[in-house]
């Protein structure tokens, strides 16, 4: 065998689980598909989104209305100086962590990976070299990514997923989230305190389903005090791009202008390219099934992140 563990994905879950076999004296290395380290938590997740809500915060001191009301129409510019100091803290934090990688004998292997056998990997490197490698234990911690069903017009522009918003070049005047969840949320209470003019469509009673009626109260009374309007018990039957801007049409009827949508209902596993039928591994609606212990139906083989 050529390592002890190959892990796959270079997010949180696979640089802990390299960290700690590496400090049990184990042969480890991490092959990332990507030409940054980090994953969608540091790369289009939970920093960069940490960052701008730093800037949202700061923002929304400058008045009630957040940076628009502070400046008439908006800073030109402050929605590029807020993705520079995002960009700024992705940079630093991804340097620490391959220094400590690194430092710690974990070999970073760039390439996409994909399942010869159980127990081999072969990685194609993007000038289409590639090798396979083999390992005692094989790691999976591929994470997510936005889910984008193919009759929503995305763009990267004006309809939006939530790793496309964290590149927008302009603030809007307004934008219509479609969804409730925890990323919607987040990216509603982000850009109502930069002074957009937000909107949330989602066919749940209420925001956060699964939390309880009194925190979700709190929450949505703190998104209207913020000029949010809530859509709640509707569903988005087509959303169309219209002369600049975006046309939403709801199942009742309705129709909802806004300069951009962001899409934020749900995410899917970035699981396509690892060629799982060859080895057979057990799947649950797309997700790799594990037990308590992240174990897939093959035990030497396991799925976090």
């Amino acid at each position: 065998m050529d390592y002890d563990i190959l892990i796959v994905g270079s997010g949180p879950a696979g640089q802990h689980a390299a960290w700690q076999a590496a400090r049990m004296g184990k042969k480890a290395a991490i092959i990332e598909r990507k030409p940054s380290i980090g994953g969608a938590g540091l790369q289009t997740g939970t920093i960069p989104s940490k960052a701008l809500r730093e800037a949202a915060y700061l923002a929304s001191r400058t008045g009630a209305q957040g940076m628009r009301a502070a400046s008439g129409t908006g800073r030109p510019g402050i929605l590029a100086e807020a993705m520079r100091r995002k960009d700024m803290v992705i940079i630093q934090q991804e340097s620490v962590i391959v220094k400590r990688l690194l430092k710690s004998g974990v070999a970073l292997i760039p390439g996409e990976a994909s399942f010869v056998d159980a127990h081999t990997l072969e990685v194609m490197d993007a000038a289409g070299t590639s090798r396979r490698l083999s390992a005692e234990v094989i790691l999976l911690a591929t994470g997510s990514r936005p889910r984008r069903p193919s009759d929503i017009p995305f763009d990267k522009e004006t309809v939006l997923d939530s790793t496309s918003i964290l590149k927008l070049k302009r603030l809007p005047k307004s934008m219509l989230v479609v969804g409730g969840g925890v990323i919607a949320c987040e990216f509603v209470s982000i850009f109502a305190a930069l002074g957009v003019e937000v909107s949330v469509v989602d066919s749940h009673e209420q925001l956060l389903a699964y939390l309880s009626e009194d925190v979700v109260g709190v929450l949505a009374e703190s998104f209207e005090n913020m000029g949010v309007q809530l859509h709640m018990k509707e569903r988005v039957v087509a959303i169309r791009r219209e002369e600049g801007r975006t046309l939403t049409l709801l199942e009742s009827g309705r129709k909802l202008y806004a300069d951009v949508v962001l899409y934020a209902l749900g995410r899917e596993p970035n699981s396509q390219g690892l060629n799982i039928p060859k080895i057979g591994l057990e799947l649950d609606k797309g997700w790799i099934a594990v037990n308590e212990n992240f174990q897939s139906s093959l035990p030497h083989i396991y799925a976090v992140g």
